[in-house]
């Protein structure tokens, strides 16, 4: 279980950081005066970010509730959570700014990227935790006796893959 708790921590931690750096260079893009933060990113991505919310939630509400989904919505699910909500409020927040090249709206794309970042990468992060999860809860992890390996069925029980046969 540690194993695991201390791999959750690598994966947000990795998250994050590439989010800092794409922010950062969004913002470095943004500076150089070459591109300009207009309405119609911050319309985008608040509809994204309210979308995914939306996803989130009715996902959330719909799915069996299992071990295997409380452990990956801790892991990566959170971080999915927060990344949708921060796009949604930072990107109503900072659509009120119009001066295109004031430092306040830099700021405020390079925030919201950050936070659409984090949702994105989350949610993958969350569906590929509730996948391994499940993959190992069924007891799939190659001492099934089929060649090129198992394919979990559900309920606990596995089975070869397609085209493969038992040893």
């Amino acid at each position: 279980m540690r194993q695991n708790s201390e791999s959750c921590f690598v994966r947000s931690f990795i998250i994050v950081v590439a989010g800092l750096l794409f922010a950062g260079l969004s913002f470095a893009v943004l500076a150089s005066g070459y591109f300009c933060a207009s309405s119609y990113i911050y319309a985008i991505l608040i509809f994204l970010g309210a979308a995914m919310l939306l996803g989130l939630l009715f996902s959330t509400l719909l799915a069996r509730r299992s071990a295997e989904l409380k452990a990956a919505y801790c892991c990566c699910g959170n971080l999915a959570a927060v990344g949708a909500a921060g796009t949604l409020l930072s990107g109503l927040l900072f659509s009120l700014n119009e001066d295109c090249s004031s430092i306040i709206s830099r700021v405020g794309v390079s925030t919201t990227l950050f936070f659409f970042f984090l949702a994105v990468a989350g949610i993958f992060c969350y569906l590929r935790a509730y996948a391994g999860c499940h993959r190992e809860s069924c007891g799939c992890s190659g001492s099934c006796g089929c060649q090129g390996g198992c394919d979990c069925q559900g309920h606990g029980s596995c089975a070869c893959q397609r085209g493969e046969q038992e040893r």
